[in-house]
């Protein structure tokens, strides 16, 4: 069964994204790429992140770089796992989790695509080396996939914004997926996706924690936005 991507509602949940600075934890970076035979599939409304193919979650590798601190209400640790589990469709609650009661990352936000990233709006004709655009959906709607053009390559790129939480509390983090498609042009892409069709990748991705902890009122907002998500989703869904 295919599950909605919702990236709309998720732009929208970003704007709850103000904070105050503390200091907090889970703090440090964590790095992610796909397991042997893994990728993401990705298509107008849907998001797949596999193995396995078509459930409800992906696995992944935790990559080198990763050094995250968290406590698991026993003290400091540092985080050992060597795999992960990520939600399927941008899934907001405990998005990225190790098997583990702690750290979990909760998606917050997706940052919108075209000017908010300095891409233009539509990807139809060429682009020269170097030029990035965001997809133009059905109804008008602004993807917020980045395509850029490089020789040869595409680069594709998807910013997003986290909420770390451990036994003490909760942490923003933010940072984004990336993958290279070959062969292929932004409007290609932007073409098979309006017709339906899905584009097949690897990926990777980092995060890094910021200085700031949410407010009782930001954490209200995002609240609000997580249930916004829900709504524009069952929108969606009917129209």
């Amino acid at each position: 069964m295919r599950k909605r991507f919702n990236w709309l509602a998720m732009a929208v949940a970003t704007a709850a994204l103000f904070a105050t600075t503390a200091t907090a934890t889970p703090t440090g970076t964590l790095s992610i790429a796909n397991i042997t035979g893994g990728g993401v599939i990705v298509g107008a409304s849907t998001i797949d992140w596999y193995l396995p193919i078509n459930g409800t979650f992906g696995n992944f590798l935790v990559g080198g770089g990763t050094n995250v601190t968290y406590d698991d209400g026993s003290g400091t640790q540092t985080l050992t796992a060597t795999t992960g589990q990520i939600k399927d469709n941008l899934i907001p609650n405990m998005f990225i989790t190790f098997g583990q009661a702690f750290p979990y990352f909760d998606l917050v936000g997706v940052v919108p695509g075209g000017a908010a990233q300095g891409a233009q709006v539509g990807c139809s004709g060429a682009l020269a080396v170097g030029q990035s655009c965001s997809p133009l959906l059905a109804g008008g709607v602004v993807s917020p996939f980045v395509l850029t053009q490089r020789v040869g390559i595409v680069d594709v790129s998807l910013g997003v914004n986290l909420l770390a939480t451990d036994a003490t509390g909760s942490l923003l983090w933010n940072g984004g997926f990336t993958t290279q498609i070959t062969g292929t042009t932004p409007a290609s892409i932007e073409s098979i996706i309006n017709a339906g069709g899905t584009i097949n990748s690897t990926y990777s991705a980092t995060f890094s924690s910021t200085s700031s902890v949410p407010e009782p009122a930001s954490v209200a907002l995002m609240g609000t936005g997580l249930a916004l998500v829900g709504l524009l989703s069952r929108r969606y869904r009917k129209q």
